[in-house]
């Protein structure tokens, strides 16, 4: 989407280094806000909600901000990376307290093979899609497809995360001495 908006490429190497390291400091406020609330679902819905969220607008930013899409596109790529790393050390200690630890070997092997295969998959049906529309002539229209699906798709996640079981006791959280 970057190429696709004309980004330089120091605009492209900022975009793939400055979100993951800025939306880390999600886990830190996770662990705070976990201490504070006493809740992990929450937050972690909370999470997956701001990633869904962020594609829409994400989106829109070459017809609503041509002159400022990569600047946003890259607040927006910080914001959208934050979400699952805000959820993240919640969703280690709700899993921890789910899966009996003489499980969580094989369910976690088998979590990531079908993880990997489905982002795979994904990866490769967002290629076609981008191509089909490129043909055509209708780039744009292929990536605002795609960003709305995404964000269908963790929508339903979201949804799937919120039905989870959350037994009280242990959150992710900082420790104060």
């Amino acid at each position: 989407f970057a190429v696709y908006l004309r980004a330089t490429t120091a605009q492209i190497g900022v975009l793939a280094a400055l979100p993951p390291l800025l939306a880390s400091l999600a886990q830190l406020a996770s662990a705070w806000l976990g201490r504070r609330l006493g809740k992990r679902r929450e937050i972690i819905v909370f999470g997956a909600l701001l990633q869904a969220g962020v594609l829409v607008p994400l989106a829109l930013l070459p017809v609503a901000f041509p002159d400022l899409a990569v600047p946003l596109l890259i607040l927006c790529a910080i914001v959208y990376f934050a979400g699952p790393n805000l959820g993240s050390p919640q969703w280690g200690s709700l899993m921890g307290d789910l899966v009996p630890e003489t499980h969580r070997g094989r369910f976690f092997a088998l979590r990531t093979r079908l993880s990997s295969l489905a982002n795979f998959s994904a990866l490769i049906l967002a290629g076609f899609l981008l191509e089909g529309f490129d043909t055509l002539g209708f780039t744009y229209w292929g990536f605002v497809a795609l960003f709305l699906g995404a964000a269908v798709l963790r929508l339903a996640s979201a949804w799937h995360l919120h039905q989870m079981h959350d037994p009280p006791g242990h959150v992710g959280a900082l420790e104060m001495p």
